[in-house]
């Protein structure tokens, strides 16, 4: 299958391009790991495999409307990590 069949197929089944599936999926594990507040923004984001934070912080708030750390002082408070 060429990569230009894929990107079709696939956005046909999904409705997304396969670019911005792999970015909304690593956001959303990005959004588990920021309920730890001992981890910092930047090293979650290097961790979930984007290059910078700034990308990092942008593809966040494209997705969820705020900013990764506005996400953390909403759901982070008061609760505890365990992976």
């Amino acid at each position: 299958m060429s990569p230009s069949y894929f990107s079709t197929i696939f956005k046909q089944s999904t409705r997304l391009t396969f670019t911005d599936f792999i970015t909304r999926t690593r956001v959303k594990a990005a959004q588990k790991q920021l309920l730890a507040p001992h981890r910092r923004v930047s090293e979650i984001a290097y961790a979930i495999g984007f290059h910078s934070t700034s990308q990092f912080n942008r593809s966040f708030k494209k997705i969820t409307s705020e900013s990764p750390t506005e996400y953390r002082e909403r759901f982070g408070n008061g609760r505890q990590f365990h992976p």
